[in-house]
């Protein structure tokens, strides 16, 4: 933990030594930890965004790569679209309704 807040750009410092290129380093050590750094946290938030999008029928052939394509080959039986068929969303939706109308204890 030490490692990633020594990383972090100096902030005490005068007004006229924050220039463009202290600017930029601040800008990039936050970049690097928003939500797609390799912690345990952020993978968890990029599983729940997947998720998130398969209910509201937005398919993403990057994520079903390792399935669909394990070999990388080149090959005409590779699917470029698939269609999505939201068969669970009417499941989840009567869990969804279900928890609602249950009173709260």
């Amino acid at each position: 933990m030490a490692t990633q807040v020594s990383s972090f750009p100096r902030q005490k410092l005068a007004f006229n030594a924050k220039n463009a290129e202290w600017r930029k380093s601040v800008c990039d050590w936050s970049d690097r930890k928003i939500y797609y750094s390799d912690s345990v946290v952020r993978k968890s938030f990029i599983r729940k965004r997947i998720n998130y999008n398969l209910v509201n029928g937005i398919l993403d052939l990057n994520d079903m790569s390792l399935i669909l394509n394990p070999d990388n080959t080149d090959a005409s039986y590779v699917p470029e679209n698939i269609q999505h068929y939201p068969i669970m969303l009417g499941k989840l939706n009567l869990l969804l309704g279900e928890e609602r109308k249950r009173r709260f204890d």
